[in-house]
């Protein structure tokens, strides 16, 4: 029986003929026979089996053909076309390629803007002029309807309705204003129109004026003589540990002691001891004042809505280029260092912080970071737009519902110049929501059947959903609060 080939047994062979020179002639070449033989018989049975398989292959067949790249491999054959050469990100890696979480975005950009005088028309059409139904006419629809269509999805929209129902009457106050006072109206109307004729270009850009215009006309009692003398206070306080104006790393330096440490206005010798955060109230929910500029620079102590403003205003005031960002439920300051790069300074600790802090909350995402939702440095006309959004969050308070569209106008004003600035999406849809609540409130919390047959209603509640659909096509998430307050004290 023919053994196969092992070429362990014959590299002992050749071993034993070169070391044993003794061995006799004849027992040599017995052994190389052999093995010749064997090599033999095994060629001639893979040339027999090579030609068994060669005949059975169709020669009209074409063979197949080694993968070129893995497309071919998977079985595509088509010619791949080139690769689209995409446009420059906004932001890069110091090694290249794009990294959403620690951009180094080009200098947010100085557009020369539309005319803001003109108010264009509302987001919504005017709800129409009819009455609205009496609880005896919604009660008649209700029994009329002797069987929905879709069963399954009325049970869905009503549980929908019922938990919708449930946060209104937790929430909600009792009633809504009808009509603004006119002292009220009065004076939002003449903040918005100081700070659209800044965007309009009609008088300068300026961010101390504008805060100044937002916050005065939620406490008459701030004047401007006050406020513009703290702010004076503040610089004279902080240009000593200047010793070079022109160049920004000093001025930046300068502020970080000024936000750190105890110092000493020169001219008056009044103390300045280092800025705190606030974690009480930190949201104004209770105390509004909380969220306000004057009150940063009355106490010392402040939250990351009203830190990031006086940082911006002060660096302003000394010649510093510093712009404020976005990350959920967030604001800090962004600006560049001598050799260009992008900074990430958190007013919190007042440290710098890698740009993926901001992201361990789980809610920023590479689409909002490319739409310049986050994590991205506004320009000054976006930065007045900001303050702007601030004046409406006060007069939603005032009034939900917007009685007079002032809101609704004003957002719509915001997003000409702000395309994708979430802030005043989010107001729209609490309009809307309101509304929509106070008409449902005044029925006694239809259910769904009752909504869907009556076009007065039908009306507020495709307002509000449409809200909610643009709000959630812009890549917006509502951050939770115990979320938001974990990462927040992670800071400190």
């Amino acid at each position: 029986m023919l053994q196969p080939f092992n070429p362990h047994y014959f590299h002992q062979i050749v071993t034993v003929k070169r070391k044993n020179d003794y061995l006799a002639p004849k027992h040599s070449t017995v052994v190389y026979s052999a093995f010749l033989f064997k090599a033999v018989v095994l060629t001639v049975l893979l040339v027999s089996c090579a030609k068994c398989l060669c005949a059975q292959i169709d020669p009209h067949i074409p063979r197949p053909e080694f993968p070129k790249s893995p497309q071919d491999a998977f079985g595509i054959r088509q010619p791949i076309p080139p690769p689209v050469v995409q446009p420059t990100p906004p932001a890069y890696r110091p090694q290249g390629g794009y990294d959403p979480f620690n951009p180094r975005a080009q200098q947010p950009p100085a557009l020369q803007p539309p005319n803001a005088s003109q108010i264009p028309n509302l987001i919504y059409p005017d709800l129409p002029n009819t009455k609205p139904p009496t609880q005896a006419q919604i009660q008649q629809e209700f029994i009329a309807l002797a069987r929905p269509k879709s069963e399954a999805y009325n049970n869905r929209a009503n549980k929908y309705l019922q938990e919708m129902y449930a946060d209104f009457r937790e929430t909600a106050p009792a009633g809504y204003p009808i009509k603004p006072l006119a002292e009220h109206r009065n004076a939002y109307l003449k903040a918005r129109k100081e700070l659209t004729d800044m965007l309009d270009g009609k008088i300068p850009l300026s961010l101390k004026r504008a805060v100044f215009i937002v916050e005065n006309t939620f406490d008459a009692r701030l004047t401007w003589a006050e406020y513009n003398a703290q702010i004076a206070q503040a610089v004279r306080t902080i240009k000593p540990f200047i010793p070079d104006s022109t160049r920004p790393k000093l001025i930046y330096s300068a502020l970080m002691k000024y936000w750190t440490d105890t110092t000493k206005d020169p001219l008056t010798q009044k103390i300045h001891l280092p800025i705190r955060y606030d974690f009480i109230d930190y949201l104004g929910e209770k105390d509004f004042k909380k969220y306000l500029v004057s009150k940063l620079l009355r106490t010392q102590t402040g939250q990351c809505h009203s830190m990031p403003l006086l940082y911006k205003i002060l660096s302003d005031e000394l010649g510093g280029k510093s712009f404020i960002a976005f990350a959920p439920m967030h604001s800090y300051i962004q600006h560049q260092d001598e050799k260009g790069n992008w900074l990430h300074l958190e007013l919190t600790n007042m440290r710098y912080v890698n740009g993926a802090t901001y992201a361990q909350t789980g809610y920023v995402k590479a689409e909002n970071v490319k739409k310049g939702m986050y994590l991205t440095p506004l320009s000054d006309y976006q930065t007045i737009v900001y303050c702007l959004t601030d004046l409406l969050i006060q007069y939603g308070k005032l009034y939900p519902t917007d009685p007079e569209n002032f809101i609704l106008e004003s957002c719509h004003l915001a997003l000409q110049y702000f395309p994708n600035f979430y802030v005043p999406k989010l107001l729209i849809a609490n309009v809307h929501t309101n509304r929509f609540h106070w008409e449902v409130a005044k029925a006694g919390f239809p259910k769904m059947e009752t909504i869907a047959k009556n076009a007065y209603y039908q009306r507020y509640f495709n307002n509000m959903m449409r809200a909610y659909n643009e709000v959630d096509a812009l890549g917006y998430e509502i951050i939770p609060l115990e979320t938001y307050d974990k990462w927040l004290h992670s800071l400190v």
